[in-house]
C-alpha cells in the first residue's frame, strides 16, 4: 500500500506539491527503457507502456473534472470515478501499441494540462464540498488529495516496483 503524501493544506501547497510529483514522474518516464516496455514485471503489476498509458490518461481526467468545479462555483458537480472507468480501461489498453517517445509526449501533455487548471485553484475553492461517486460528499482539498496528489505518488512508487522487477 502507498503511503499518502503529505497532506496540502493551501492551493499553493498543493500547486507545489503537484509539481514535485510531476518533475518526478517526467524523470520516471525518462527513464523507462523503450525496449521493456511490454516486458512482464509480473506480481499482476502493470507493464511500463500501461502504467506510462493511465499516467498519459488520469491526469486529463481529473483535470477536466476540476475545470468543472471551478467554472460552475454554484453547481454540484459530480466527480471521481472506479477502476472499472471505460477512459482509464481504453488508455491502459491503447498504450500497448505505442512507443516510448510517444508515451512520454502524452504523460508530459496531460501533466501540463492538470498543472494549468490547477494553477486556477484558489484557497477558497479548497473548501468547497463535491459530490464524489465513490466516496460521497467530500472536501475538493480532500477529493486533490485522493485523485491528484496521492494517486500521482502511487503511480511513482508503482513504476519503482516495475523498473526493480524489470532489472
Amino acid at each position: 500500500m502507498t503511503t499518502p503524501t503529505e497532506l496540502a493544506g493551501t492551493a499553493d501547497e498543493i500547486i507545489g506539491r503537484n509539481r514535485q510529483l510531476d518533475h518526478r514522474l517526467r524523470d520516471l518516464v525518462a527513464q523507462a527503457p523503450a525496449d521493456r516496455l511490454r516486458a512482464d514485471p509480473g506480481g499482476g503489476e502493470w507493464s511500463l507502456a500501461e502504467n506510462l498509458g493511465h499516467i498519459a490518461e488520469f491526469p486529463r481526467f481529473f483535470g477536466r473534472e476540476l475545470a468543472l468545479v471551478l467554472d460552475q462555483p454554484d453547481v454540484d458537480v459530480e466527480v471521481g470515478r472506479t477502476h472499472e472507468h471505460p477512459e482509464r480501461n481504453e488508455a491502459v489498453a491503447a498504450a500497448a501499441g505505442k512507443g516510448h517517445e510517444q508515451l512520454a509526449r502524452e504523460v508530459d501533455a496531460a501533466l501540463a494540462e492538470l498543472g494549468g487548471v490547477l494553477d486556477r485553484l484558489t484557497d477558497h475553492d479548497l473548501q468547497r464540498v463535491v459530490s464524489n461517486r465513490k466516496y460521497g460528499p467530500e472536501s475538493l482539498a480532500t477529493y486533490l488529495q485522493r485523485y491528484v496528489l496521492d494517486h500521482k505518488a502511487a503511480h511513482i512508487d508503482q513504476l519503482g516496483r516495475t523498473f526493480a522487477a524489470l532489472g
